[in-house]
């Protein structure tokens, strides 16, 4: 029994010393391990050739594409269409059957102006049609009057105007043109817009 404190002692300093050696073994750093691979000239060779782009492939046609026929190109005849069968309303001037321009009239004289026209259009005229007043000295005073009679397409009708001479003398003259019963109006001439004229000369009467 004298032993065992002695026993003890030595079982304690042996277990210090395990426990202080695997202390320092687990905070002791670990070494570092460097790879140095061999300096062989195969190796310095790849690593000195430079890195080569990789070719990229290209889709070759296998053969040359077929040209599109040439196809002919096709020609249609257009018919001709007359004027008359475009225009509703249209005139023609055939003559002046009375007072042609620069007749000379007294003060208060009758005159009686007419003016021959073909209906060259493909709608038949109607005592709907007007005779319109368009500008310069208007001898009726009222802006408009009926035709007195119809024509049809390809027939020619005389329009006529009655009015007294005026009084002040002097060079008068005085347009008009047609009107249909929609509202168009129309004259003479290759576009239709050219209207009847009427041109006199008012001069005093004579002494007895």
């Amino acid at each position: 029994m004298k032993n065992k404190p002695v026993l003890l002692t030595i079982i304690s300093l042996t277990v210090l010393v395990l426990v202080s050696c695997n202390l320092l073994a687990v905070l002791q750093p670990a070494p570092v391990l460097a790879w140095n691979p061999p300096a062989t000239s195969a190796f310095q060779a790849t690593l000195a050739q430079p890195t080569q782009p990789t070719p990229q492939a290209t889709n070759a046609p296998t053969s040359s594409p077929t040209p599109s026929p040439i196809l002919p190109t096709l020609v249609f005849s257009v018919p001709t269409i007359t004027a008359t069968a475009l225009t509703c309303d249209k005139a023609v001037f055939v003559s002046d059957v009375s007072v042609p321009a620069g007749t000379v009239f007294h003060p208060g004289d009758a005159v009686v102006k007419t003016w021959r026209l073909m209906n060259a259009g493909s709608c038949p005229w109607t005592t709907a049609y007007k005779l319109i007043f368009d500008h310069g000295y208007n001898f009726l005073g009222v802006k408009s009057i009926n035709l007195a009679k119809p024509a049809a397409p390809g027939e020619t009708e005389d329009i006529t105007l009655s009015f007294s001479a005026p009084t002040p003398q002097g060079t008068y003259e005085s347009y008009w043109k047609l009107q249909g019963p929609a509202g168009v109006i129309f004259g003479v001439g290759p576009n239709g817009d050219v209207p009847l004229g009427i041109k006199i000369l008012i001069q005093p009467k004579p002494s007895p």
